[in-house]
């Protein structure tokens, strides 16, 4: 039978998902891993007949708080609901860079075509925002070369940018002011991803897509620090394609995925500097865009599975959230409840409201 922990862990959960969330009469599809029971008993009335603690009332509410603090395990994403796309009044090839606004209550998101005829510098993007249920242009095509985005500490945002090689603050009026875009006198490849420390610190992954034969590191494609005194430090420089990139919700844990198949890990030490921590997991194909939930969990953007995988910290696959249909791109957490994956793919977004409050402070 289920454990005394693991049946307080459900019922907990079952009473979020009336008290914290909206309810869902439809299972996504999601491949779980669970964990083996003991032969622990519970009564009728919910006393654990082995002489452990009372199981809680699965009426009392819980809130986002205690649901971040709760242990990760496949019963948290056992009801996740169906994706959800959100229809796009614009055609384009590709979306990526999801990233939610919390101070606007607003989604934006970088999207491109490959086919553009002005293609040369990486795709010329445009910036859709996603607001009240509405979408707008948030900035015109080509004005940015943007990838991923972020939100630094000043609600600022944040892109790393293919059209100039660099990482750049930016705003809806099409300025932007540049906070870096070369490593030893040699430009980026192409910035790819970002994530932004809560001391202003911007970790980002610089593989060669989009570098379309400019100058720059070429096949040194790595991940790097941008110090908030705009000092590029590298945190490894022997990624092959590294990609996707996400921080840990206490800020000591910085996970970067790539070409290789792999989610290496870094530790993020007092003094700022990193090092190598070996590796979260290993899909075993190319790890696109990753987010992290208030848990600690890593949800990863699998491209050729059409899926998003999500981690435990400890490395245990939780789940394989499929339905898209195309392929996946990125992942960001937020939504007014805060239960809503934003998921982008090839042309399209999707929305997945989980069981659980996933971000009680906002994602990056």
């Amino acid at each position: 039978m289920m454990s005394t922990k693991n049946m307080k862990t459900m019922l907990l959960l079952a009473a979020c998902s009336l008290s914290c969330s909206k309810s869902s009469n439809s299972r996504g599809q999601v491949e779980k891993v669970l964990p083996s029971g003991t032969d622990e008993a519970v009564d009728a009335d919910g006393i654990d007949t082995t002489g452990g603690d009372p199981v809680p009332d699965a009426t009392a509410p819980v809130t986002p708080n205690e649901m971040c603090t709760m242990s990760s395990s496949p019963e948290m994403f056992s009801n996740p609901g169906t994706p959800r796309e959100i229809p796009v009044p614009f055609t384009f090839q590709f979306m990526e860079g999801p990233v939610w606004l919390e101070n606007s209550q607003a989604l934006l998101v970088s999207a491109w075509n490959f086919s553009d005829p002005t293609y040369g510098k990486g795709p010329p993007t445009t910036i859709l925002k996603f607001e009240n249920n509405a979408w707008s242009i948030w900035s015109d095509k080509g004005i940015f070369g943007s990838n991923g985005l972020a939100v630094d500490r000043d609600n600022k945002v944040i892109a790393a940018l293919h059209d100039r090689q660099e990482l750049a603050q930016i705003s809806a009026d099409g300025t932007r002011a540049s906070l870096g875009g070369s490593y030893l006198g040699e430009n980026f490849n192409s910035p790819n991803d970002l994530t932004v420390r809560s001391d202003g610190t911007i970790y980002f992954t610089d593989p060669n897509y989009q570098r379309d034969g400019r100058p720059g590191r070429g096949s040194v494609t790595g991940v790097y620090a941008l110090t908030p005194e705009r000092v590029v430090v590298p945190v490894d420089l022997n990624l092959k394609q590294p990609n996707g990139i996400a921080l840990s919700p206490d800020e000591t844990v910085l996970y970067a995925g790539g070409g290789d198949g792999k989610i290496f890990r870094y530790l993020i030490e007092t003094d700022g500097n990193t090092k190598p921590d070996g590796i979260l997991a290993t899909p075993g194909f190319n790890v696109d865009g990753m987010a992290v939930d208030c848990a600690g969990n890593v949800y990863a953007a699998i491209p050729r599975e059409q899926a998003v995988y999500v981690y435990a910290p400890t490395g245990v696959l939780l789940s394989k959230i499929t339905g898209f249909g195309y392929n996946t791109t990125n992942v960001a957490l937020g939504g007014r409840d805060k239960n809503i994956m934003f998921v982008t793919t090839a042309g399209h977004v999707f929305e997945m409201q989980l069981g659980t409050p996933i971000s009680p402070t906002g994602s990056r």
